[in-house]
């Protein structure tokens, strides 16, 4: 187990939310959203933020429509459903090219 150093953070897609509005807490990160895209009971989005990349995740769809392409938002999960990962691990291991 690492006990120093840097790390990576990782969060389940569906484990985050997303909204135009700022929610309480403190894992939040804001950013653009660049595709939208519906595939039935949900709808997935890409939202670029800034210093860190894409980020996709994605919400049932109830009749609320989160965002659209070019909204600010804001990204948001609970600690508990957050991985770590050591720091000198690629973040792209797993991603098809």
């Amino acid at each position: 187990m690492q006990t120093a150093g840097e790390v990576v953070i990782g969060v389940r897609p569906e484990k985050i939310t997303i909204d135009r509005v700022a929610v309480a807490g403190d894992n939040q990160l804001s950013g653009t959203v660049l595709d939208v895209s519906f595939t039935g009971t949900t709808t997935e989005y890409l939202v670029e933020v800034e210093q860190i990349g894409l980020i996709g995740t994605f919400s049932q769809n109830r009749g609320q429509q989160p965002a659209q392409e070019g909204d600010t938002v804001f990204l948001a999960w609970d600690a508990e459903h957050s991985f770590g990962l050591a720091g000198d691990e690629s973040v792209n291991a797993g991603v098809e090219s």
